[in-house]
């Protein structure tokens, strides 16, 4: 079954246009809390808590083929695509791309656990990440963080157990 990844509402393009209209210089702490504020996981936290965010996220470029995250190991790399394209790979099949503005890794973040898939370059660009473990230690010293990203997760949750008859 083909995976659906967490998208914004608008293509690639666009993500890259509104970053760019925005005026922050690529790799700015501005830049990095902009990205922030497009994904739907933060779009609604206070800007003091994506500044928070943004502080502890990293740009890392990729390569074609490098692996990001591995199937079935134990990960909790958060990361949204800045430029290229991802693929997502399930026992060995690519079952779907990421491309700028998309993320992965929402859930690790904040359960650690064996990967369900493998996210692996399928050109160059970079992404910027979150470590799992910085963020949990920012969750301590900022509650109000942890509990606007529960309250998204259990949405996309809900959205994703719907069945067609609701």
């Amino acid at each position: 079954m083909p995976v659906k990844p967490p998208t914004l509402p608008f293509g690639p393009e666009a993500f890259m246009a509104a970053l760019e209209r925005r005026g922050a210089s690529p790799g700015s702490l501005a830049w990095k809390e902009q990205i922030l504020a497009t994904i739907p996981l933060f779009e609604t936290i206070s800007k003091r808590h994506r500044r928070s965010i943004a502080r502890i996220a990293t740009l890392v470029r990729f390569h074609v083929g490098d692996p990001l995250v591995t199937e079935g190991s134990a990960g909790t790399l958060f990361g949204v695509v800045v430029d290229g394209t991802l693929r997502v790979v399930r026992n060995g099949r690519t079952v779907g791309r990421l491309r700028a503005g998309e993320f992965f890794g929402e859930v690790a973040v904040l359960h650690p656990g064996p990967r369900t898939a493998s996210i692996v370059a399928h050109t160059d660009g970079q992404c910027m990440t979150i470590e799992g473990e910085k963020i949990r230690r920012l969750l301590w010293k900022e509650p109000g963080i942890g509990a606007e990203i529960a309250r998204v997760l259990a949405g996309r949750l809900r959205e994703a157990s719907r069945s067609p008859t609701d």
